[in-house]
């Protein structure tokens, strides 16, 4: 009887241990907030002084239930004291269908952003169709600005200003180029188009075509790959998304086509599993330096 009890004992507190395990590894990640400060050394940008700080926050992905980790994204974003704020994209709930946070809801608890510094910001693939529409009309309301297909001049306090140029999203394909890449993106990314005495920082869902493309700009922020979501330890993918190599579907520090720096965040959210394993959510801070620092 004892060694019964013994073996019912051990399968128990065996259990406990690999439930915690789970729970450790792909459930508690997908809830812990993580900050990644990004320096940046920009052309025309001075040398010295404190750098000036620009959030990033991509992947939303907001379920209706999701109210309380929208407001932990937000009030964190605020405690970083950034001077701009970049929103890229994907907002909602991808997990299951018609299940996302009401447009008016999300914008409602997004305002906050708009009254610390001026806000941007671009949709992406999931955002289509009419409750994007919706979105994008209550996010403009606010006074935050869409940056799709647009520039917009960015000053800050210390005089400095920057280009933002901001770009549509365009579904990947390993064939023939959408009329939107050829048309529209490597005219508006061509370096003939760079601007000739401020920094230019492209603002983007995905990064697929300007790790294809030669497409211009001083540094790129995207999101859209989560990097990878389930990753082994040390954050390398165990999948990709069609079309992309785990090396460019990794979130951090890259080189574009174009040879210049590319920024891929892990987002927020969570798309197709309702888990991440060693990739957790981020908030990027970019920190904006002059050459040589």
């Amino acid at each position: 009887m004892k060694r019964v009890l013994r073996r019912v004992m051990l399968v128990a507190v065996s259990a406990v241990l690999a439930l915690l395990a789970v729970a450790f590894i792909f459930i508690l990640p997908a809830r812990r907030l993580t900050v990644e400060q990004v320096p940046v050394h920009l052309p025309h940008w001075p040398a010295g002084g404190a750098p000036a700080r620009i959030a990033v926050l991509s992947d939303l992905h907001a379920g209706r239930y999701d109210g309380a980790w929208v407001d932990a994204i937000v009030q964190r974003t605020l405690a970083l004291q950034p001077q701009a704020i970049l929103l890229l994209g994907d907002y909602f709930n991808a997990l299951h269908h018609g299940s996302g946070m009401p447009p008016q809801e999300l914008a409602r608890r997004l305002a906050p952003l708009v009254a610390r510094c001026p806000v941007y910001f671009v949709c992406g693939n999931h955002d289509r169709g009419r409750r994007g529409f919706q979105l994008r009309r209550e996010l403009t309301a606010l006074g935050m600005v869409n940056l799709e297909g647009k520039d917009r001049e960015l000053r800050f306090p210390n005089g400095q200003s920057l280009v933002l140029r901001g770009a549509a999203f365009c579904m990947e394909t390993s064939g023939k180029e959408p009329f939107y890449v050829k048309r529209t993106l490597q005219k508006r990314f061509s370096r003939g188009a760079m601007p000739q005495d401020k920094p230019l920082l492209a603002a983007c869902h995905s990064p697929f075509y300007f790790l294809r493309r030669p497409l211009w700009a001083d540094v790129t922020v995207a999101g859209h790959t989560h990097g990878g979501q389930v990753c082994m330890p040390g954050g390398y993918p165990l999948a990709s998304l069609p079309y992309w190599s785990p090396s460019h579907t990794r979130s951090g520090l890259k080189t574009g086509a174009a040879g210049t720096p590319l920024y891929i965040s892990r987002g927020l959210g969570l798309s197709q599993l309702p888990f991440r394993a060693f990739c957790p959510p981020e908030i990027t801070l970019l920190l904006l330096l002059g050459k040589g620092e």
